[in-house]
């Protein structure tokens, strides 16, 4: 999967997927909602009142008691990949239950900005999830009309399909 993402502090973050093409993934606070083109749906979810917010403090405190941090080399910023000249500080989060759906979560983190450049994720099926955030502009003036979906013409409409009896 490929795309961009768009994100505004608090609570909103837009995916619009090059591939697939045309997918979109909304939230923006209050619910989430995934448009599948190919299938002509919308799949829509409510959260409960406080936001599913993992960019603070709550979140980090879920990520803390879930997982344990640690460096996976040492402090010090190593190569992203073998060979590689764009140099990250890797931090892994190994699971504290067999609960989590992630066995362990390795975050490359940019010595400059801070930011998050990858995310790899070993589920306890054993398959590898990525992401890699490259191109990222802070505070580029991103307009909240952005978090808004026009739902095109005769597609089909699924409401908390995660979780049911959610405000």
């Amino acid at each position: 999967m490929a795309g961009t993402v768009y994100a505004m502090m608090p609570n909103f973050l837009r995916i619009e997927f090059t591939s697939p093409a045309e997918q979109v993934i909304l939230f923006n606070g209050e619910s989430m909602m995934i448009f599948l083109p190919g299938e002509r749906a919308i799949l829509n979810q409510s959260v409960a009142s406080g936001g599913a917010n993992i960019a603070s403090a709550r979140g980090l405190t879920l990520l803390q008691r879930n997982y344990v941090p640690a460096f996976v080399v040492g402090p010090a910023p190593v190569p992203i990949d073998p060979g590689s000249s764009e140099m990250v500080v890797k931090l892994r989060l190994a699971r504290r239950s067999l609960g989590e759906g992630f066995t362990e979560i390795i975050l490359d983190v940019s010595p400059d900005t801070r930011l998050i450049r990858r995310i790899t994720g070993r589920t306890i099926q054993g398959t590898t999830v990525r992401f890699d955030f490259s191109g990222v502009s802070i505070n580029s003036g991103i307009p909240e009309r952005l978090f808004i979906f026009e739902s095109p013409p005769n597609t089909n409409m699924y409401n908390n399909f995660l979780l049911r009896g959610v405000d």
